[in-house]
C-alpha cells in the first residue's frame, strides 16, 4: 500500500494516536491548523512515496484533509475521517454545528487557564457510557498535551470559527471512510451524515454510543472497518 498521512485533532499531536494505528509508513503532520503548512508536509511525504496517500484524520484534522482532497485529490487514494465536520460552527443555513458561543467561550477561558480549559475539553470527548476512558485519558494522556503551544491552540479555535468547506464538498472525488460516534457532542453525527451525503464517494459507519474519540473507546471496532475498508493494510 502506499503510506498513511495522518493528522489529528485540536489540543493533541501525534501521540493521542493509539499504537494500532502507528506504522513505519506514517507521516505524522504538525499541530498546527495551517494549512499551507500541512499541504507541504503532505506534498513532501507524497514525493518520497511516489504513490497515492491515504490519508487518516480526526476532527479538525478532517477539515484539513477535506480542503487537501480538494486541492490534491490525484494524489490522494482515499479519505479516513474519524469525527469529521465541514463546518464546526451552526449557522442559519447550517445546524448541525456547535453554537458559536461555545468556541468563543473556550477561547476567552484558554487564555486565562490553558490547562483547565484543555482538561474540560477532553472531557466533552467521551460519552455518559465511556466514563473509565475518560478517566484514564485525563490521568494518562491529557499531561502529554498540557505543553502545548497557547499560541496554535487559539490558531485551532480560529480556524474552526471561520472555516466553512461545505462548497468545496461535492467537487471531492476522492473516496472517504467516514467513522462517527453517535454520541459525539463535539462534531455532531448530523455533521458526519451531511459530509456522507454531500461527498460524491462515502461510505458512513456510525458507531453506537462513541463520543468524539472512538478508535480509542471502540478500538476493535474501528480496527475491522479499517481492515476492511481502508486501503492500507494492517
Amino acid at each position: 500500500s502506499g503510506g498513511l498521512f495522518i493528522i489529528q485533532g485540536w489540543g493533541t499531536d501525534q501521540r493521542v494516536w493509539p499504537q494500532w494505528l502507528k506504522d513505519s509508513g506514517t507521516c505524522y503532520s504538525k499541530n498546527l491548523p495551517q494549512f499551507q503548512v500541512v499541504e507541504q508536509e503532505f506534498l513532501q511525504y507524497f514525493s518520497v512515496k511516489q504513490k497515492k496517500l491515504t490519508i487518516l484524520v480526526w476532527s479538525l484534522g478532517s477539515m484539513l484533509a477535506l480542503e487537501l482532497a480538494h486541492k490534491h485529490g490525484d494524489k490522494i487514494a482515499q479519505l479516513v475521517l474519524i469525527s469529521p465536520t465541514a463546518k464546526f460552527i451552526s449557522s442559519g443555513d447550517y445546524e448541525v454545528g456547535l453554537p458559536s458561543g461555545v468556541l468563543k467561550n473556550l477561547q476567552r477561558k484558554l487564555s486565562r487557564n490553558k490547562e483547565g480549559t484543555q482538561q474540560s475539553f477532553y472531557s466533552l470527548m467521551f460519552s455518559y457510557s465511556e466514563d473509565n476512558f475518560r478517566h484514564n485519558f485525563i490521568k494518562d494522556m491529557a499531561p502529554f498535551f498540557y505543553d502545548l503551544e497557547l499560541e496554535s491552540l487559539q490558531q485551532g479555535l480560529t480556524y474552526l470559527q471561520e472555516q466553512d468547506l461545505r462548497l468545496l464538498l461535492p467537487e471531492i472525488k476522492v473516496p472517504a471512510i467516514i467513522i462517527s460516534g453517535s454520541a459525539d457532542a463535539i462534531c455532531l453525527p448530523q455533521a458526519a451524515e451531511f459530509l456522507h451525503h454531500t461527498l460524491r464517494n462515502s461510505k458512513l459507519f456510525k458507531i453506537t454510543g462513541a463520543g468524539h474519540i472512538p478508535f480509542w473507546t471502540q478500538a476493535e471496532l474501528c480496527k475491522n472497518i479499517l481492515q476492511q475498508e481502508a486501503l492500507y493494510d494492517k
